[in-house]
């Protein structure tokens, strides 16, 4: 009876031994530095759509995060940001935001956007380098150019998580106001990957106490009948 005991408690350590462990993320960083003009009433250049060419990336995606590199425009409610994944999902990164009214002006600004963002673009006079989520004030608005992807775009960066990661993605820029503007730095995109720890060797030293404490209650056992 003791040996069974003894067996049935190792089974139990052997349950919690094979538990997952703790899931911990991959980071993967792309970026295209080219530095990007928007001219007034036109698409940026040099490049419309600018690129960054993803590769090595696991599908298994948790997060997707752009940054907008120094931000200068005097009315940003003009701009119109909207990116697009290899599978062709699209998000509205920023459409119409900030303050049509008064006016909100931005100065070499770092935008960084996530879902997980305690806020959308303010509507304050100066945008300061934060971070946002993804902001669409104007869901009718649909890119200038016919090879370019129509409204409705997305307003979540979760939702182009499915599917492969690697290949082309492609960031629209278009500015529809008067005033020029500029994205100094470029943008960089960055991909979080939930990883957990294989609980194998975990599950084979569960396997070995379970038999070693088995062997040695069977021994107890015949030496307290033999004595």
């Amino acid at each position: 009876m003791k040996t069974k005991s003894c067996v049935f408690a190792a089974a139990v350590l052997l349950v919690g031994l094979a538990a997952p462990a703790t899931v911990r993320a991959q980071t993967f960083n792309f970026a295209n530095a080219t530095p990007i003009t928007l001219p007034a009433l036109g698409v940026a250049t040099p490049a419309y759509p600018s690129l960054i060419n993803v590769s090595g990336v696991p599908a298994n995606l948790a997060e997707i995060t752009v940054t907008l590199n120094g931000l200068t425009h005097p009315f940003v409610a003009d701009l119109n940001f909207v990116l697009q994944s290899p599978g062709g999902g699209t998000v509205a990164l920023m459409i119409g935001a900030g303050s049509p009214d008064a006016g909100t002006e931005a100065t070499g600004a770092v935008l960084l956007f996530r879902d997980s963002a305690a806020t959308q673009i303010p509507t304050d006079a100066e945008l300061l380098s934060g971070t946002y989520r993804p902001t669409n004030a104007d869901p009718n608005y649909s890119l200038p150019g016919d090879s370019t992807p129509p409204a409705p775009y997305g307003d979540s960066l979760s939702s182009l998580q499915s599917g492969d990661p690697n290949g082309q993605w492609k960031l629209y820029v278009n500015n529809a106001g008067d005033d020029p503007g500029a994205l100094a730095n470029g943008w960089n995109l960055g991909f979080s990957v939930a990883v957990i720890p294989e609980a194998g060797t975990m599950v084979l030293f569960g396997v070995a106490a379970m038999f070693g404490t088995a062997g040695l209650a069977t021994r107890r056992a015949r030496r307290t009948r033999i004595g």
